[in-house]
């Protein structure tokens, strides 16, 4: 924390010079949501100085949350539809339309990790997602795709099958492809795939296979052990050769091609669609820009804040765009690494709500009051 920081003053200063304080956290994922957190720390600061004009934006980076985000801080549509969860079950998913006419959908909405019991990424599909975005690209509306939070390894096959892609096996028969069920492409047909605009937010770099690849990096997290995790690599890597010999389109070597379980690497090959980084479309969707012309101070915050908060992430996005219209940022986290230099990543200060004497399961019941208490601290200084 730097010395020269004072919460108190930046307060008096924004109330004097009719600025506002944005407060836009991302969730702490695990224990609370972005709005709860938004709200706390609102609350907080509107006791100590009840004059300060606050705006609530709580924030996503283009993965888990990203509907909420909108939902909050745009006029949208909130749509749902009936359509197959990860494992072809029916369930009521909800996805917004953008005031501009983009529909958005949030994959962990539909097919999310925390949505199923037993985690198995060698059986599970995106074909849910699929069914959203052919009903939405018949009504002429453009794709947005908020990745992150899956429980799938089909690198998109499902979402393709839906839009109307044919997945030939060894024998001749159609069938939808899963994870463990890749490798049993023979032939691929597009020809009555549906032609939409898709873009995919996405904050990794991974490939769709190798050990840098989907299923190496993010499958163990879905519930796949050392053998799964190879025969998931395998049939990424058949799925992919399978894709240039009847696509023509190489994705072996995409980057961001592994994201949420190769969705992205698929997408960019059935539909030619496009990756764009999570954070700086949120925050451009928003006109976050517009509204810091007339920011005192920005309070955000995640979970964990480590070396990678500063790259593709929530945190990283908002302290650039902050820093171009000279705002300070604070960041309230429920955990910091060690060593990290807030001068040199450009935050003015970062506060801690967890105790290093308690557990995660501690944690979950008293983080509410925890991030209230040190909100509570900040303001005393």
């Amino acid at each position: 924390m730097k010395e020269k920081f004072c919460f108190n003053t930046l307060l008096s200063e924004a109330v004097c010079e009719n600025k506002k304080i944005i407060i836009c956290p991302d969730s702490f994922k695990g224990t609370m949501n972005a709005t709860t957190v938004a709200d706390i720390i609102a609350k907080e600061i509107k006791i100590k100085n009840p004059y300060v004009d606050i705006l609530e934006m709580p924030i996503a980076d283009g993965g888990e949350g990203t509907l909420d985000c909108f939902k909050q801080i745009l006029d949208c549509e909130i749509k749902s539809s009936n359509v197959k969860d990860a494992f072809f079950k029916p369930i009521d998913a909800e996805y917004v339309v953008l005031p501009n006419g983009v529909a958005v959908v949030e994959v962990a909405k539909i097919v999310g990790l925390y949505l199923i019991e037993k985690k198995n990424p060698s059986l599970t599909s995106t074909y849910g997602i699929g069914e959203i975005i052919r009903k939405e690209a018949k009504l002429g509306h453009k794709i947005l795709l908020a990745l992150g939070g899956s429980s799938t390894t089909d690198g998109g096959a499902g979402i393709a099958a839906a839009c109307g892609a044919k997945f030939f096996n060894f024998q001749g028969e159609e069938f939808i492809p899963i994870g463990c069920t890749l490798c049993e492409i023979e032939r691929i047909d597009t020809a009555n795939i549906i032609t939409t605009d898709i873009t995919c937010l996405c904050d990794v770099k991974n490939h769709l296979y190798g050990k840098n690849g989907a299923a190496y990096v993010f499958a163990p997290q879905k519930g796949a052990d050392e053998n799964m995790v190879d025969a998931l690599d395998r049939g990424l890597q058949h799925y992919s050769n399978k894709i240039k010999e009847f696509i023509e389109i190489d994705i072996s070597k995409l980057e961001g091609g592994g994201a949420a379980g190769g969705i992205s690497a698929g997408l960019v090959a059935f539909f030619g669609a496009e990756i764009k980084s999570g954070i700086e479309t949120v925050l451009d969707i928003i006109k976050f820009d517009s509204l810091l012309e007339n920011a005192a101070l920005v309070v955000t915050g995640e979970g964990k804040l480590d070396d990678t908060s500063f790259s593709g992430k929530a945190i990283g996005g908002i302290i650039k765009h902050a820093k171009a219209h000279n705002v300070p940022v604070v960041a309230v986290c429920g955990q910091i690494a060690n060593k990290i230099s807030l001068e040199e990543h450009g935050l003015a200060a970062a506060f801690s709500t967890k105790s290093a004497n308690k557990s995660f399961e501690e944690v979950k019941v008293s983080c509410e009051q925890d991030l209230q208490k040190i909100t509570q601290e900040i303001l005393r200084i």
